[in-house]
């Protein structure tokens, strides 16, 4: 298989390098960030009515707020605070 060479601009380079993952190439990166079969956060922008948002934003703070407490309880546990 070919390959390309391309410019980027630094920003650009230090904002793909973020997306990196250790265990791949650029070209990796690349194909991962750029595949389409995805599904694309914004395309669900709208969709639940304004009470089933606010109802799913409670439901995601209560979760949350118990994870966070059976973190705290774990680490007590295990380190004996």
């Amino acid at each position: 298989m070919g390959s390309k060479n391309i410019s980027l601009r630094a920003p650009v380079y230090e904002r793909l390098k973020g997306y990196k993952r250790p265990d791949e190439s650029f070209s990796d990166t690349v194909d991962r960030v750029l595949d389409d079969t995805r599904p694309d956060w914004h395309e669900f922008v709208g969709i639940l009515s304004e009470e089933d948002a606010t109802r799913a934003k409670a439901i995601v703070a209560e979760r949350r707020e118990r994870s966070i407490r059976e973190s705290e309880a774990q680490y007590d546990e295990l380190f004996g605070q």
